[in-house]
């Protein structure tokens, strides 16, 4: 037999009064949630410091998408080089050379074989020989030392070029045809006449003194654009042993008349 009290049911604590007003509750939540929309219920109060942000997605930008790729950088183009000329090249053709430009040449001016050489303002009128090599291959000398001696392998007086004639300064008892040259100076003026009498003048531009084995031969016997006439001779001290004076006198002349 159990004698244990027994707990009283819900329906005996509310009473009829309360369940009365709790079916009044429940009837006016349904009412509620039929009339009350949707989104409203999903709303919910954010704090101030935080914006909605809306998102528009369409259907088609779920699907996957290849990346884009990055484009690389755009190459210069090379310039185009501009024609230098309508003329087109020959191909069989070789490089194009700078035209050189040719001198003119120079008229001719006639020359005379010498046969007579005057200096009147040093008492020089001699007769002239004519010379080629001696053994040494130097210019040879005249066999009378009264006598002038012409470079027959070389310019004719009056002709372009370098006209060269020497002399003896002295022979073996007395002075020769030059003895007096080393007197001439700028401005002085020389003949010097053909076999037929035809004459040339020639003016004295420079005279110079030379150790014998250092005579300037180019300008001697060299070539040039004037008519140019050198008189040459020994000068200095006669060495006994070499029998050889040590120096060498040449007069630079130049034509100054040419009929």
């Amino acid at each position: 037999m159990n004698n244990k009290p027994r707990r009283p049911g819900w329906l005996t604590i509310v009473g009829p009064a309360g369940i009365g007003a709790l079916m009044m509750l429940v009837l006016t939540a349904l009412i509620f949630f039929a009339l009350t929309p949707a989104s409203a219920i999903s709303t919910v109060a954010l704090p101030e410091d935080i914006k909605p942000v809306t998102v528009n997605i369409e259907a088609s930008a779920l699907k996957t998408v290849p990346p884009t790729p990055t484009p690389a950088n755009t190459p210069i183009p090379t310039p185009t080089p501009q024609p230098t000329s309508t003329v087109q090249a020959d191909p069989t053709a070789g490089p194009t050379e700078t035209p050189v430009p040719t001198a003119t040449p120079l008229p001719p001016l006639p020359g005379l074989v010498p046969a007579r050489v005057r200096i009147p303002s040093v008492g020089i009128n001699a007769f002239v020989e004519q010379v080629g090599l001696d053994s040494k291959n130097r210019m040879d000398v005249p066999r009378n030392i009264w006598n002038v001696a012409w470079f027959k392998l070389g310019a004719k007086p009056g002709e372009r070029g370098n006209a060269v004639i020497d002399g003896h300064v002295d022979g073996p008892y007395s002075a020769a045809v030059f003895w007096d040259l080393r007197k001439v100076q700028p401005g002085t003026k020389i003949y010097v006449q053909d076999a037929s009498g035809q004459e040339k003048t020639f003016e004295v531009y420079d005279v110079q003194v030379y150790p014998y084995d250092q005579a300037p031969l180019d300008r001697i016997f060299g070539p040039s654009n004037d008519a140019q006439l050198n008189l040459i001779t020994c000068t200095g001290t006669f060495d006994r042993k070499t029998e050889n004076y040590d120096k060498r006198f040449v007069a630079y002349s130049r034509l100054v008349q040419n009929p």
